[in-house]
């Protein structure tokens, strides 16, 4: 099995934004593949600790691609090697990712989780001076509806009468 920098081995974390990550992109996986055995398919090239991403379509099954994070650029090159290798019944396409497409991937949470939201700024917030709206109360609009039904009802009572 490929190594997996992270658990024995000590390496370079990868970086948090996508730029200056040493990533490809693998193209025509089995419907079946895992994380596990894209890193066979790539041993024994390290890559980083939860360095092999895999893509999924809207349903949430995986969609035959995945981006795979290498530890160096020696084993970059190697893994680019393996373009149109068999993984199980398959040809498996292996291409270069770029620094700006990697950023865009990083920005989308394609490569794990995305980046937190900024926290919500004092400027944002409503100040105390100024009162908070609140929906008007049940007990109006309560009282409103058993109004026109009691109007409602004494016509309906006049016009029984004469």
């Amino acid at each position: 099995m490929a190594s997996l920098v992270g658990g024995g081995a000590t390496a370079p974390a990868a970086p948090a934004a996508g730029e200056g990550r040493l990533l490809v992109r693998c193209k025509g996986l089995p419907f079946s593949a895992t994380a596990a055995s894209v890193a066979s398919f790539f041993e024994p090239l390290d890559i980083v600790a939860g360095g092999v991403h895999l893509q999924l379509n809207a349903d949430g099954v995986p969609n035959g691609e995945c981006y795979v994070e290498f530890a160096s650029s020696e084993a970059l090159a190697a893994g680019l090697q393996r373009n149109r290798q068999v993984m199980g019944h398959r040809y498996v396409a292996v291409q270069r990712v770029d620094g700006a497409e990697a950023e865009r991937l990083a920005a989308a949470g394609s490569l794990g989780a995305p980046p937190a939201p900024a926290p919500a700024t004092l400027a944002a917030l409503p100040s105390s001076k100024e009162p908070l709206s609140s929906p008007p109360s049940a007990s109006a609009s309560s009282a409103a509806r058993s109004t026109s039904s009691s109007s409602a009802a004494s016509a309906a009572g006049a016009a029984a009468c004469s």
